[in-house]
């Protein structure tokens, strides 16, 4: 999901985390305007991951992105606190555009 940032003019990947915690960790340092967490992460998933950001930095959007397909997925992200869900599989058309909407401070999706 990196590569297809770096290559998006305008976006700059601060930071990436192996894992949930780290992830958290990261955004304590780098301080970011914007999350992008695959939901299933070893040591804590990227779930519990959100939750844990939204609940510390409210306002920062975070977009959750799994392979496991489904409204179930899409609700669990929702609950967590995510701004946004993206299956795996509509990443290289949607990620720039949602990033970009989510940034206009379009409502959750």
């Amino acid at each position: 999901m990196g590569s297809i940032l770096r290559l998006s003019p305008g976006a700059t990947v601060v930071a990436e985390a192996s894992d949930g915690q780290a992830a958290i960790a990261c955004v304590r340092e780098v301080h970011p305007d914007f999350v992008l967490i695959d939901r299933q992460m070893p040591v804590m998933d990227g779930l519990e991951a959100t939750r844990r950001i939204k609940q510390e930095w409210p306002d920062l959007k975070v977009l959750v992105v799994t392979s496991l397909y489904g409204d179930d997925s899409r609700r669990a992200a929702l609950a967590a606190g995510a701004d946004a869900f993206l299956d795996k599989w509509d990443i290289a058309t949607d990620l720039v555009p949602t990033i970009l909407r989510l940034a206009r401070g379009s409502p959750r999706l």
